[in-house]
């Protein structure tokens, strides 16, 4: 495992904040191993609009009431306001093209992905 390959180095876990919210509703398998795992060594990155609702006080709760919980907020205000299910709806590659990395759009459409599935 990483953490005992590297135990001197602190991981986080990054993720955003919708998917924080699932985990925090227990809505993956084994949500709670997950925190326990990670010590609760969570980074949540939030958009800009701040869309999570209560997304602040989610973190205070889990932070309070798990054990070795050190989940942290990070607002992006530069982050484009992007989700994965935009990008999986989404059929307008010049859009793609702004909110990914070349080489992922590149990944994606090669992977036959999401709206390139039918091509």
């Amino acid at each position: 495992m990483l953490i005992e390959q590297e135990p001197e180095t602190d991981f986080f876990l990054c993720l955003g904040s919708d998917t924080f919210i699932d985990l925090t509703d227990w809505k993956w398998k084994r949500s709670k191993d997950i925190l326990m795992l990670l010590e609760g060594r969570m980074l949540v990155i939030d958009r800009p609009d701040g869309t999570a609702v209560g997304l602040r006080e989610r973190i205070d709760e889990i932070n309070s009431t798990q054990q070795k919980a050190n989940v942290r907020l990070l607002r992006v205000p530069t982050l484009e306001a992007v989700s994965s299910t935009m990008i999986r709806s989404c059929r307008d590659e010049k859009i793609l093209q702004r909110l990914l990395v070349p080489e992922v759009l590149e990944y994606i459409k090669k992977q036959k992905m999401y709206s390139f599935a039918d091509s």
